[in-house]
């Protein structure tokens, strides 16, 4: 049963609402990647009341199951609102992607920090995840051993996104697809990620294949870095046909990403790096950390893109102080060409390999030196950092809480 608030508010005018729920989201200033600098932005206390025409409340599996149903049919108003109540276990229900190529999802997910489990698909086609295709929001929501096989763009949220808005959400798991894989997006150009994760096994048998996001794209659109305060975990595996595979993006398409880490071992054909596989068009990185213990060539003939930080710089000349500043990685990370240690990662002009760091100075004071708040850590685990990255980042702290006191609410 739908339940209607008001009239149509057009999501780019509740842009500005989206964006007041968070604190110090750093922006692009003057969209100039040769200035680059941190604005904090005044912000206010988020109200999901004010968010769209229709809401719903989903708390089983059959509710999320029907969500897919009538939204892919066309029965839900575009800017529809969804708020999860409950933790939900989709174990034992083969999953049908919310948002097609014809009818992508532009309305509004609320999590409440609930997960739901057992998300399960098995496809041959494109457009896999969650949400199959993905221009909407999603707050607070993640998703707990996922198993996820598709063909292009599939992700553990979404397999392709043009515009989605993306705050704390969370990805575990296994994934398996051809090109353009990633643990939470196949391909997104996004308005912003921000304090997002995932810890995730990737299989890629072709090009693309990131253990946060496959494809990240520059989104003319945002003032906003598109990807912030988000890591990665696990591995990235691709094969001797794959390249652009990297333990957070696997290629970054002109986009400015703040304040990333990666711990995920990846392999491919060529380039590959710990964070980023390939950077093209400008891609900016700002505070970027690679702590996983192993790239590795899978390929039979010599290939010299691999990088500690960037397989491949696309244009040599940007691979500069302007465009990646302030980025380290593990010194005793290993470089491998088919299973045997290499003596060093391959020194060129388009790789890149960061600011070497020991592993045991990656602890809580170094990451508050580059300003993630870690006070609520209680462990340090030398470069597995799990324990201390569950925290949120300041980067993106709420300045109030959710208003979770709703009148004349229903179910499906």
């Amino acid at each position: 049963m739908k339940k209607q608030l008001f009239i149509f508010v057009n999501i780019v005018l509740l842009l500005p609402l989206f964006l007041s729920a968070q604190t110090g989201l750093v922006v692009k200033e003057n969209v100039d990647k040769n200035a680059i600098s941190e604005v904090e932005l005044v912000t206010v206390s988020p109200d999901k009341n004010s968010k769209g025409s229709y809401y719903y409340y989903l708390d089983t599996a059959e509710d999320l199951m029907a969500f897919s149903y009538y939204w892919n049919n066309g029965q839900l108003t575009h800017d529809a609102v969804f708020i999860i109540e409950k933790d939900i276990d989709l174990t034992g229900y083969a999953w049908t992607p919310i948002g097609t190529a014809d009818i992508p999802f532009t309305g509004y997910v609320f999590g409440d920090d609930y997960s739901i489990t057992g998300l399960t698909i098995s496809s041959s086609s494109d457009g896999v995840g969650f949400f199959g295709y993905f221009n909407g929001y999603v707050e607070k929501l993640n998703f707990v051993d996922v198993d996820i096989t598709g063909r292009d763009y599939v992700g553990g949220l979404c397999g392709y996104s043009d515009g989605g808005i993306v705050f704390y959400v969370s990805v575990t798991g296994t994934i398996t697809g051809r090109n353009t894989v990633g643990g939470l997006c196949g391909y997104i150009k996004p308005y912003i990620i921000a304090s997002s994760y995932s810890n995730i096994d990737i299989d890629v048998s072709g090009d693309n294949g990131g253990g946060l996001v496959g494809e990240l794209a520059y989104n003319v659109n945002t003032p906003y870095y598109e990807l912030q305060s988000s890591y990665s975990f696990g591995e990235v595996n691709g094969t001797s046909n794959s390249r652009n595979i990297g333990g957070l993006v696997g290629i970054s398409s002109g986009a400015w990403m703040h304040r990333v880490y990666s711990n995920a071992n990846v392999s491919g054909k060529n380039r590959v790096g710990n964070v980023c596989g390939e950077s093209t068009d400008s891609s900016v990185i700002k505070y970027g950390i690679g702590a996983g213990a192993v790239v590795e060539c899978v390929f039979n003939q010599n290939r010299t893109r691999f990088g500690k930080i960037i397989g491949r710089v696309l244009d040599a000349s940007l691979n500069s102080s302007e465009y990646f500043s302030d980025c380290y990685s593990r010194s005793d990370m290993q470089f491998l060409r088919n299973g045997v240690v290499q003596t060093a990662f391959p020194e060129n002009n388009n790789n890149y390999n960061g600011i070497s760091q020991s592993p045991d100075a990656f602890d809580v004071s170094f990451y508050e030196s580059l300003g993630w708040d870690l006070t609520s850590a209680e462990d340090v685990l030398g470069p597995d950092l799990y324990s201390i990255f569950i925290y949120t980042p300041k980067d993106t702290e709420w300045d109030g809480e959710i208003n979770n006191t709703w009148s004349n609410g229903g179910n499906w």
